[in-house]
């Protein structure tokens, strides 16, 4: 059957798409980019429709635990043990209804509607169109800020993140600035592009973009990134096509400035996947050894490599214990707990830890270790994460360089803009203060 635009079958169609996959991960425990790609795969969506999933789908998971509260207002059973797929119906509905101006409320309440009547018959459907009538004429009002600012349980509910992640924030920050990054999380994340080999392509790549239909800022602070002010699809753009420009985020390209890459050098990225940074040093002229250990992110590095004729060796390979000949440069993009760019990956704040960070930061100086031996004396490790735990950050960094005295902090100031450095050298973004991804990077010279 042919669906048409914005007709009730396309956005019912949309509305399962997003309910079954965000059970699915729930029920799986599994990361939702994963099941975004099994699912999406196996819907087989138009690219539109697919757009709209991906966001319905990453924004219901930011603010779930927003929506959970809303929703047990009305809810006049036991919430907590209302079925997973009810609940998504619901939490998809509130959603949509909050946060996004596409549908109206009428057409939001007879499609969550539907759905329940078709997954749970008609008693619970009926409990889905009376909460979501009710919530349409009495909205939850949620106190003013002050009086939020003042009740953890409250800060947690309404930034939605969870109470253990907010209390270790409150330990070095103040709770307005907590306040702030748990809203800078829950935006809506811009796309950046990064312009390959500005020297040559710069000129033709701004041709591209004035073409495009929605606002462009190119950074002041970090030269040749530019930040879409709208939503365009990537995959239509010549500029793309013809490799004129990748997608990074500029926080990620401060590492990659921080190696300040030379011609005929030889540079060694551990744990390359996506590439990104890579890219961006063989575009100096380095050769560039792109290490990792996932075979599909191994040949997502090579297919990125070729898409703008960069040329870069992948090798798959454990990064803790790669062998080779001693390097210029070792960049050490370590695993981490993610929790700079929570905007991103919107279920890393319901699925890590507070026991996470010491196996993370038991890996992360196993990789350091391995860079060392595999630099020259005279050359330099990076390490960047993409976290703002200072057990993955500095903490990790002053005890690599407790067990090698060999090595000493080179101040960041010299190969980035100073707003990105702090007071020690590292660069440390933060997302409510930069308008970036949180990102932290050290320079580490091999002295001898």
């Amino acid at each position: 059957m042919h669906v048409m635009k914005n007709s009730p079958e396309r956005n019912n169609r949309v509305r399962r798409v997003t309910v079954q996959l965000l059970t699915n991960a729930e029920r799986s425990g599994l990361f939702i980019d994963h099941e975004l790609e099994t699912l999406l795969a196996r819907e087989a969506l138009p690219r539109r429709d697919r757009a709209l999933v991906t966001m319905l789908v990453n924004g219901v998971t930011r603010m779930r635990m927003r929506l959970d509260f809303e929703i047990s207002h009305y809810y006049q059973r036991e919430y907590e043990r209302a079925p997973v797929l009810l609940k998504n119906i619901f939490r998809t509905a509130f959603y949509q209804s909050e946060f996004l101006d596409r549908i109206p409320d009428y057409a939001i309440i007879s499609e969550s509607v539907d759905l329940a009547k078709r997954y749970f018959g008609k008693e619970r459907s009926g409990l889905v169109n009376a909460i979501l009538r009710e919530r349409q004429r009495q909205p939850v009002i949620w106190p003013p800020p002050e009086v939020v600012l003042r009740d953890l349980d409250l800060l947690a509910a309404y930034s939605s993140h969870p109470r253990w992640l907010l209390e270790k924030w409150l330990k070095r920050m103040p709770v307005t600035e907590v306040m702030e990054l748990g809203e800078a999380n829950n935006r809506v994340p811009a796309v950046t592009l990064r312009v390959v080999r500005p020297d040559i392509n710069s000129e033709e790549f701004e041709k591209h973009l004035r073409t495009w239909n929605i606002p462009v800022e190119k950074l002041a602070d970090v030269p040749h990134f530019y930040r879409l002010g709208g939503r365009i699809d990537l995959h239509s753009l010549a500029a793309m096509r013809q490799g004129l420009c990748v997608v990074q985020d500029a926080s990620a390209g401060l590492a990659g400035m921080l190696m300040a890459a030379q011609a005929g050098e030889r540079i060694y990225d551990l744990c390359a996947a996506p590439g990104g940074k890579a890219l961006q040093m063989a575009e100096h002229g380095a050769e560039v050894i792109a290490v990792e250990i996932n075979a599909l992110r191994a040949r997502l590095i090579e297919e990125a490599s070729a898409r703008i004729s960069t040329p870069v060796k992948v090798i798959e390979a454990d990064a803790t214990i790669f062998e080779a000949e001693p390097a210029d440069g070792v960049l050490v993009d370590a695993p981490c707990s993610g929790l700079g760019v929570l905007s991103r990956r919107a279920d890393l704040r319901w699925q890590r830890r507070a026991e996470d960070f010491t196996q993370l930061q038991s890996l992360q100086l196993r990789l350091l270790d391995n860079a060392a031996r595999l630099v020259k004396p005279g050359g330099r490790v990076i390490y960047s994460t993409c976290t703002i735990e200072p057990e993955e950050n500095e903490i990790v960094v002053h005890e690599f360089l407790q067990k090698h005295p060999e090595f000493q902090v080179v101040s960041a100031k010299a190969f980035v803009d100073g707003s990105f450095c702090d007071e020690s050298g590292f660069i440390r973004t933060l997302p409510h203060i930069h308008n970036l991804d949180g990102n932290f990077a050290a320079r580490l010279m091999r002295l001898k």
